[in-house]
């Protein structure tokens, strides 16, 4: 029987659901700005996560079609191959990570030392791909993989949080750089659209603006 905490979570995907009309990544990453802001830390936070990246949907095709969109209100061409990569590489620690929450135990002292290493391969594995992204793309072009990647870092590193400081203050450090950096990719977006298409790329830069500014709110709901 699903509980209350899981029937209001499918009732509020569903209403977002009709809003956007189909599972778009202007849906994804406002539902998470939505979670993110709403969630309490802790259990009900690591549940909307866990749910959010483990849904059945086609996560690389959401990703994808964000770097279609704004590439179409840019007018601009974008090296799909090396996207593709980069793409590739988050859906790979999306799949880890869900399996990793999955099957998380407690007690046995081997088990979470494996554990523990997954996860802090899974934490470098993002940070790296946020850092590639950022290097090799003008910022507004890959807003989608970017958000994506630093979603995946931010997941990990709160997930390591409970076992160190080091992660602690980390994950504070992270939230503002990202945000800051989701935040300057959106305004910088909006300004090299041109005239004629900046109507239509309200939403868009809001989409990500409304998620940066969930970033910088989560340090201070997970203080330990």
């Amino acid at each position: 029987m699903e509980n209350r905490s899981d029937i209001n979570q499918h009732q509020t995907s569903e209403i977002q659901k009709e809003v956007f009309e189909d599972y778009t990544w202007k849906w994804f990453f406002s539902k998470e700005a939505e979670g993110l802001t709403a969630s309490s830390p802790g259990l009900e936070y690591a549940h909307f996560m866990k749910t959010h990246f483990g849904m059945d949907i086609d996560y690389t095709k959401l990703i994808k079609n964000s770097v279609d969109d704004i590439g179409k209100l840019l007018n601009a061409d974008i090296e799909n191959g090396v996207i593709d990569e980069l793409i590739g590489r988050c859906e790979e620690i999306r799949r880890q990570y869900v399996a990793y929450s999955q099957t998380k135990k407690e007690g046995d002292p081997g088990v979470i030392k494996t554990q523990h290493d997954k996860l802090l391969e899974l934490e470098k594995a993002a940070g790296i791909t946020v850092k590639e992204t950022v290097n090799q793309f003008d910022i507004p072009q890959v807003l989608g993989p970017i958000a994506m990647a630093c979603s995946l870092h931010l997941m990990a590193i709160i997930e390591l949080l409970p076992n160190s400081d080091e992660f602690d203050k980390a994950f504070a450090h992270f939230a503002k750089e990202y945000g800051n950096l989701l935040e300057m990719g959106a305004q910088q977006f909006y300004k090299q659209v041109p005239d004629d298409n900046q109507e239509s790329a309200t939403d868009e830069r809001d989409v990500f603006l409304n998620l940066s500014n969930a970033w910088k709110l989560l340090p201070k709901k997970h203080i330990i």
